[in-house]
């Protein structure tokens, strides 16, 4: 019968076992240590796209309806309100920018304004280095 033997089948589970213990505390506290020690390594990474969905975001608010933080004290509670900036007043708005089209937009230019400072960059990095091999 079972439940005559469970008592010994538990009993092999109750006593101290060190080595059981240390395996479940590791398996326990690892997972954490890897999460925290990936976020360090990666909190450039991190920071960065926040920073590039920020300027996104931003950039479509300006162009989309000429505020700043418009609507924040909604989200955040009335102490915030001080946050809530118009920037065009009676501007009527760009729609476009407001929809999901409008955030493709605003990388393709972003990212075009990129691409024009680097190449801006490189001429004038070979210019100074033609001129420093001149003299």
């Amino acid at each position: 019968n079972v439940l005559q033997q469970l008592p010994t089948i538990v009993k092999a589970y109750q006593l101290p076992n060190p080595t059981k213990a240390t395996i479940q505390i590791l398996n326990s506290f690892l997972p954490f240590l890897a999460i925290w020690v990936a976020m360090f390594f990666l909190k450039d990474i991190s920071l960065g796209l926040t920073l590039a969905l920020v300027v996104i975001g931003g950039c479509r608010e300006v162009l989309g309806s000429a505020t700043l933080f418009a609507h924040a004290s909604l989200l955040l509670g009335d102490s915030f309100a001080f946050l809530e900036t118009t920037l065009i007043q009676d501007y009527k708005g760009f729609l476009l920018m407001l929809l999901p089209p409008g955030g493709f937009l605003v990388l393709g230019f972003l990212l075009a304004g990129k691409r024009v400072m680097e190449r801006v960059m490189e001429k004038r990095e070979v210019k100074e280095e033609f001129h420093c091999s001149v003299h």
